[in-house]
């Protein structure tokens, strides 16, 4: 296994500029952003005009956080106009159809790959906000250079960039990988324990970080 590398540089290069995109919400990404306690306050934060197909959002069928309601929170996203849920055009329907019909049908589930067809059939600017690793893979795979995103990454540019304090976004992370279970990747795990402190990571077990590392 190849060492994580703790630190580094600020931000990126490649990483999107939220200002200049179309962000396209999969449904495990909402459920983190509702997880992390402060959903509202995220989506304000964003500058992009943020999506979701109408597949993806109907998969959203519970609050990870027990205490709070599900459907007033979205109905609050959808009435300050937070997040549109769109539909497939014509061209997003067609590769949504070669999803399903090919092998890649038992691979993603029917919003993660209405996601990345709805972006297909977006111009350039749309940016598929997904955590899954084989959707990630595939999206790559077929449309080489064209940027994707994840829910860490999301939280590292508000932080970063000072859409949002690295305190409020330190606390939205960890409420998210406790309460949600948010997927981080590998390349993203550093900086996550950098932003929560090695204590608070040693209880979230979506990291699946080992021990060593977090001594």
């Amino acid at each position: 296994m190849a060492r994580l590398a703790w630190g580094g540089p600020t931000l990126p290069s490649g990483y999107p500029d939220l200002s200049q995109v179309v962000l396209v919400l999969d449904a495990s990404v909402t459920i983190n952003l509702l997880g992390s306690g402060i959903s509202s306050t995220i989506l304000k934060a964003i500058p992009s005009r943020i999506l979701m197909e109408r597949r993806a959002y109907r998969e959203i069928r519970r609050h990870p956080i027990k205490s709070r309601d599900l459907a007033s929170e979205l109905d609050e996203w959808r009435t300050n106009a937070l997040v549109e849920v769109v539909a497939l055009d014509k061209d997003g329907r067609q590769v949504f159809d070669e999803f399903m019909a090919a092998s890649l049908g038992s691979t993603l589930d029917d919003g993660e790959a209405a996601t990345i067809a709805y972006v297909a059939g977006m111009p350039g600017n749309a940016v598929p906000v997904v955590d899954d690793k084989k959707a990630t893979r595939i999206f790559r795979e077929r449309w080489p250079g064209h940027p994707i995103t994840d829910s860490a990454t999301l939280f590292r540019i508000l932080a970063e960039t000072r859409l949002l304090s690295r305190d409020t976004v330190r606390e939205a992370v960890y409420s998210a990988l406790r309460n949600a279970r948010m997927r981080v990747s590998f390349e993203m795990k550093p900086w996550v324990v950098d932003l929560i402190g090695k204590d608070r990571a040693a209880d979230c077990s979506s990291l699946g970080l080992p021990r060593a590392f977090l001594r």
